[in-house]
Formats: structure tokens, C-alpha cells, sequence
């Protein structure tokens, strides 16, 4: 709880800080508490599209919400991002994500 606190005075002090928005999303996961995690991952869209790193989580959080559709759309928007930032690593595992989710459909 400790460190739910330090993040939350962290986003209180810069609601800019898109790292500390990202952190709170993964504790909010970690606590069960996946509405809450989603507004977050969708804050950071809005604030930053190009903010590659929350597109895989977001469609895996998606994917545990039973939600597919949204998932493989999360999926898709991160991979045209990662392409555009030439950022191989991330096209890679969004690439697998989308693919696994596909074949179990």
C-alpha cells in the first residue's frame, strides 16, 4: 500500500508525468482493480499516442476484461505506432500479442 500511496502523491504533484500514470495502471492491476487500470491506460493515450509502451498492457488488460475486440484494437494502434518509432521490440511483442489473441478467436 505503501507504494500506491508514494504513487499517488507522485501523480498528485505532476498529473503530467506519464511514467508515474503508467505505474499506477500496473498497480492497479496488481490490486484487482482493472476499471481503474484501464482509465489510466486510456489517460496516457490521450495524452501521448505515441507512448509505446502501454499498448501491449493495455491489450493484455483488455484481453483479461474478456473484451477481444478492444484488445486486438489496442493491439493494432500500437503496432502502426511502433512501426512509425521504428521500435522493433515493441512491433515484435505486439505483433505475437495480436496473433495469439487472433488464433484463440
Amino acid at each position: 500500500m505503501e507504494r500506491m500511496n508514494n504513487l499517488l502523491r507522485m501523480h498528485e504533484e505532476d498529473p503530467e508525468d506519464l511514467f508515474v500514470m503508467y505505474a499506477l495502471a500496473k498497480e492497479m492491476e496488481y490490486i484487482g482493480d482493472k476499471s481503474e487500470a484501464l482509465n489510466y491506460y486510456k489517460s496516457i493515450r490521450e495524452k501521448d499516442v505515441n507512448y509505446i509502451g502501454l499498448y501491449y498492457h493495455l491489450g493484455k488488460l483488455l484481453e483479461s476484461m474478456e473484451n477481444p475486440k478492444e484488445a486486438l484494437e489496442a493491439y493494432d494502434d500500437g503496432i502502426v505506432i511502433a512501426e512509425k518509432l521504428k521500435d522493433m521490440h515493441a512491433l515484435q511483442e505486439l505483433v505475437n500479442a495480436r496473433t495469439n489473441l487472433a488464433m484463440e478467436m
